[in-house]
This record gives C-alpha cells, structure tokens and sequence, in this order.
C-alpha cells in the first residue's frame, strides 16, 4: 500500500484518502503502477523529501534507479513529476524538474495539507537482488 513518508521526522497526522497499487513481478524487475493523494496533513516534525513507501520488493543495492511515469497534481507548491528509488529499501523519493537540466526534491515543504491533495500516479520498474 502506497503512503506519503517524510525523510525525517514524523507527520503528526496524515489521511490518505487514495492509496491504491498494483505490481507485476517478472525475474529481478518488478513494475508498480499506482496513485496516492491525501485529505489532510499535520505536519509535525516531519521535514525534508517526500517520500512513497510501500513498495512490494525492496530495491537492489543502487540508489537513484527506476524508469518512472508520474502525474502530479494539487499539492501546495511544485508539483512531482519523476521519482527515484532509494537503494536497498522499499520506497521511492519525489523530484520536479528544474529547468533548464536539473532535478531538485520535492519537501514536505511543497505539500498541501486540505482535503484531494498531492495526488500523484506513477508507474515505476525498478531492480531487486
């Protein structure tokens, strides 16, 4: 089950009121497609990158990996539009584009915290061990 995870701290209270995935897993690679979104966030002391958790496989020892899909909309600030796996875990972390070539995270700063909020649907392949 896919959830929103900071990278440090704790959200005091979160609502996911969308959390639904799917996964194939063939040999070494598994395929997720899924959506996330939210109905209300305290954030507490939770800070940092955003992160979905909830990944069926924990990921091969290689950080930054994975091809991604990823349709993001309503959050409070920038919207995600590619995510990377954290190496040897079962989560995956949420980036933006920042033009003109490079990437930069997206905070628990970037989130909104009202009801059909930080929605997000992603299709992830990525490598176990």
């Amino acid at each position: 089950t896919p959830a929103y995870e900071p990278a440090t701290g704790a959200f005091t209270s979160i609502t996911h009121d969308n959390q639904t995935a799917e996964y194939v897993k063939i040999g070494k690679l598994v395929y997720v497609t899924g959506r996330v979104r939210t109905d209300a966030i305290t954030v507490g002391t939770a800070s940092g990158t955003v992160r979905v958790g909830g990944l069926p496989f924990t990921t091969d020892g290689s950080s930054f990996r994975g091809v991604t899909t990823v349709y993001g909309n309503s959050w409070g600030t920038d919207n995600p539009t590619f995510v990377l796996t954290l190496a040897s875990a079962t989560q995956f972390s949420l980036y933006r584009h920042n033009e003109p070539s490079n990437a930069e995270t997206i905070k628990v700063t970037d989130m909104a915290t009202g009801a059909n909020s930080n929605n997000i649907y992603f299709n992830l392949v990525y490598q176990t061990d």
